[in-house]
Protein backbone atom coordinates (compact mmCIF):
# COMPACT_ATOMS: atom_id res chain seq x y z
CA UNK A 1 0.00 0.00 0.00
CA UNK A 2 2.58 2.58 1.09
CA UNK A 3 5.01 1.88 -1.76
CA UNK A 4 2.24 2.19 -4.33
CA UNK A 5 1.07 5.43 -2.75
CA UNK A 6 4.63 6.80 -2.82
CA UNK A 7 4.83 6.02 -6.55
CA UNK A 8 1.43 7.65 -7.16
CA UNK A 9 2.54 10.82 -5.33
CA UNK A 10 5.77 10.99 -7.33
CA UNK A 11 3.98 10.50 -10.65
CA UNK A 12 1.12 12.91 -10.01
CA UNK A 13 2.89 15.73 -8.18
CA UNK A 14 6.64 15.25 -8.46
CA UNK A 15 6.98 15.08 -4.67
CA UNK A 16 9.32 12.42 -3.28
CA UNK A 17 7.59 10.48 -0.53
CA UNK A 18 9.52 9.28 2.49
CA UNK A 19 8.16 6.13 4.07
CA UNK A 20 8.44 5.97 7.86
CA UNK A 21 7.61 2.77 9.70
CA UNK A 22 4.85 3.38 12.22
CA UNK A 23 3.28 1.38 14.99
CA UNK A 24 -0.19 0.18 15.93
CA UNK A 25 -1.69 0.57 12.47
CA UNK A 26 -0.74 4.22 12.04
CA UNK A 27 -0.95 5.36 8.43
CA UNK A 28 -0.62 9.12 8.08
CA UNK A 29 0.28 11.15 5.03
CA UNK A 30 1.90 14.50 5.79
CA UNK A 31 3.47 17.27 3.77
CA UNK A 32 5.78 19.27 5.98
CA UNK A 33 3.74 19.83 9.10
CA UNK A 34 0.35 19.47 7.34
CA UNK A 35 -1.58 16.25 7.92
CA UNK A 36 -3.11 15.33 4.56
CA UNK A 37 -4.64 12.00 5.51
CA UNK A 38 -5.02 9.93 8.68
CA UNK A 39 -6.17 6.33 8.74
CA UNK A 40 -6.89 6.77 12.45
CA UNK A 41 -9.30 9.65 11.77
CA UNK A 42 -11.03 8.03 8.77
CA UNK A 43 -10.85 4.33 9.77
CA UNK A 44 -9.65 3.46 6.26
CA UNK A 45 -6.72 3.67 3.89
CA UNK A 46 -6.81 6.39 1.23
CA UNK A 47 -8.65 5.60 -1.98
CA UNK A 48 -6.69 5.36 -5.22
CA UNK A 49 -5.97 8.92 -6.32
CA UNK A 50 -7.21 10.51 -3.09
CA UNK A 51 -3.82 11.86 -1.98
CA UNK A 52 -3.06 13.08 -5.51
CA UNK A 53 -6.36 14.97 -5.44
CA UNK A 54 -5.42 16.63 -2.15
CA UNK A 55 -2.02 17.59 -3.55
CA UNK A 56 -3.70 19.29 -6.54
CA UNK A 57 -5.18 21.79 -4.08
CA UNK A 58 -3.73 25.25 -4.70
CA UNK A 59 -2.17 25.22 -1.22
CA UNK A 60 0.18 22.38 -2.24
CA UNK A 61 0.70 22.97 -5.96
CA UNK A 62 4.24 23.89 -6.85
CA UNK A 63 4.34 27.37 -8.39
CA UNK A 64 6.60 28.41 -11.27
CA UNK A 65 8.61 31.57 -10.60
Amino acid sequence: MAVGLAAEIKESSGFEATLIVGEKGVFDVTLGTDLLFSKHATNRFPFLGEISEILRDEKYCMKNG
